[in-house]
């Protein structure tokens, strides 16, 4: 859910940040961008823009805005920044409001895709979006160790170490990690040489 329900103004490209809100026990938090994904995600936001544009030209365009900020800030639902990055082909009337509004796509949208993605891979293993998920934070723990000696550093433990660099980044863009899974540490990666495409491996479960 934190994925498609991503809006634009969450993706920071100079700091190659993905801010996920209301993540994990309800909270915000920073995880990396990584650089393959980058040129993707620019045209993903194009395509969003651009439907966007269509929809305030037929007179729509205000998109659901959570915690009553709709009230706050009237005109912000209409704002290209908080529009959804993954929206619905079609428009849909929102039951909350009344309003006809484009949502983002349905989260079966997703699962459906990552079962075709299986398929046509020759996967024999069960996979989800949640193998995803847990595949790719193994794989970068794993470069996490090959890159962060811990006697050089002084951490008695790899949380230690990650959790002061996630913390760090984390307040540069207003968000905390407690809860969320711990990123940061993109500038290690390039210190050591390690690529910055930690690329998630196939799903074992």
């Amino acid at each position: 859910m934190e994925c498609i329900r991503l809006r634009i103004k969450d993706i920071e490209f100079s700091g190659q940040a993905i801010i996920v809100r209301d993540g994990k026990g309800d909270k915000d938090c920073v995880t990396m961008l990584p650089d393959p994904l980058t040129p993707h995600l620019m045209a993903q936001i194009e395509q969003a823009r651009i439907m966007h544009q269509r929809d305030l030209e037929l007179g729509f365009g205000a998109v659901y805005l959570p915690h009553a900020l709709e009230r706050k800030y009237p005109n912000a639902s209409k704002e290209t920044g908080w529009q959804y990055i993954f929206p619905a082909r079609k428009r849909s009337v929102d039951p909350r409001s009344g309003l006809e509004r484009r949502h983002h796509v349905h989260v079966d949208t997703v699962q459906k895709a990552i079962k075709q993605a299986v398929r046509q891979n020759g996967l024999e293993k069960p996979a989800s979006c949640h193998s995803l998920r847990h595949s790719f934070a193994t794989h970068l723990k794993e470069r996490i160790d090959q890159c962060l000696p811990l006697g050089a550093l002084g951490a008695r433990r790899i949380r230690d170490t990650s959790s002061s660099a996630a913390t760090k980044q984390a307040s540069a863009f207003g968000g905390n990690t407690r809860g969320c899974f711990k990123p940061g540490l993109r500038p290690s990666f390039l210190a050591c040489g390690v690529p910055s495409d930690p690329s998630p491996r196939h799903p074992s479960h």
